[in-house]
């Protein structure tokens, strides 16, 4: 039996726990069973890891996020483009990631199945279409209006694919209240794989960070749903002593530079910048802090678990999947800069227990978010049929 091929399709081509998910899962699959292909708009990061692990990669020149609800002119040109390389490609399987290539893509897909039925059965293009919520973006900070506008795109992505996969217990709570979709979604969590890192001194020393200094670190992407203000204002409230370390770039970056410089503690922040592996700077730090406003199911919160670091976290859908108990971690509500540097101050002061929510982090992440088990029920997805298809 030939291979199947398998297009994934994501909106951005940078590096974020959206992109690690599909490189994760492009990179894994059988090949004796499995053709991927992955297409994305703007960024490069992520095809130029997938083109240096094997990967074909497709670039949709249209593509662009856009925190706009409406759609755009570029959204017309971005279908018209997926269209064309659904007639090209032809896959088996459709893997859809982030609101507006997810949207997308059911609709060209299902435009193509449509007309399909008008040439011979042989030439007929009819693609399992698998869809995964990184988190439900109408979930965000906004205008109920907008609110709305989102709910309903993200309603129809889930209704047109033929599977939605969420990523936390509270995402899946949200869309089995959906209709017609309750029937059709599975909680599955991200897994990650056991990797080594750097050692502490040669991290620190890479970050430029002093050896003996007290380091809070976080690697995010630098936007608003990432909360990274919250956490400069907390450290105003901190010892002088201890050092800010944020490993990511973004949008918001000149922004929180500024807000640093404002609020007199830019000496006490290294912004570190996007690396190319993050996640083996995780060494370098004491505590690891993701102050978030939404997540699907963090990555980095994964990695610094298998790191054995302790975490300070926002107190959210998806985090909380994670660290499901204090004796794992520290949750505080999100934007609350009082709550966050109280918590970190606690851990500052008590080695004996950074140590122990460190090494209870590593044991649950070991147990609860195996790669292989992510790698195997997501196949199963692939291959199943519904009575949607």
């Amino acid at each position: 039996m030939p291979a199947k091929k398998i297009l994934f399709i994501i909106t951005k081509g940078n590096w974020g726990g959206a992109q690690r998910y599909v490189f994760d899962l492009a990179t894994h699959l059988p090949k004796e069973h499995f053709e991927p292909i992955v297409a994305m708009g703007e960024g490069t990061a992520l095809s130029k890891k997938l083109r240096q692990a094997g990967v074909r990669t497709v670039h949709l020149t249209k593509l662009f996020e856009d925190r706009k609800a409406r759609p755009g002119a570029n959204d017309i040109g971005a279908l018209l483009e997926i269209l064309h390389l659904l007639k090209t490609e032809r896959p088996d399987i459709i893997h859809l990631n982030s609101s507006r290539a997810s949207l997308l893509g059911v609709f060209a897909s299902r435009i193509l199945s449509l007309s399909s039925f008008l040439v011979p059965r042989a030439y007929r293009l009819k693609p399992r279409l698998i869809f995964t919520a990184h988190g439900w973006p109408f979930k965000e900070a906004r205008s109920a209006v907008v609110r709305a506008l989102i709910w309903l795109a993200s309603y129809a992505t889930a209704l047109l694919a033929h599977h939605t996969i969420v990523l936390s217990r509270g995402d899946f709570e949200l869309t089995k209240k959906m209709p017609g979709v309750s029937r059709k979604v599975s909680l599955l969590y991200n897994g990650i794989e056991t990797t080594g890192g750097l050692s502490r001194e040669n991290a620190r020393a890479r970050l430029q960070l002093s050896t003996d200094a007290f380091v809070i670190g976080t690697i995010a992407e630098l936007n608003r749903n990432k909360g990274i203000s919250t956490l400069i204002e907390a450290l105003t409230l901190l010892p002088k002593e201890v050092r800010l370390c944020i490993i990511g770039d973004g949008e918001d970056q000149k922004k929180l530079k500024a807000l640093a410089h404002f609020r007199s503690v830019a000496d006490r922040i290294t912004f570190a910048g996007a690396r190319e592996d993050a996640r083996a700077y995780l060494s370098a730090f004491d505590i690891f802090v993701l102050p978030s406003l939404k997540e699907g199911l963090p990555y980095t919160l994964l990695e610094a678990g298998m790191s054995s670091l302790p975490v300070v976290a926002s107190d959210i859908s998806g985090i909380r999947d994670i660290i499901d108990s204090p004796h794992v971690g520290i949750l505080v509500p999100p934007q609350k800069l009082k709550e966050l540097s109280d918590a970190v101050q606690t851990l500052l002061t008590k080695k004996e227990v950074r140590e122990k929510l460190g090494l209870a982090l590593k044991e649950r992440v070991k147990k609860a978010f195996s790669f292989d088990r992510m790698l195997n029920e997501t196949i199963k997805l692939y291959i199943e049929k519904s009575e949607n298809d």
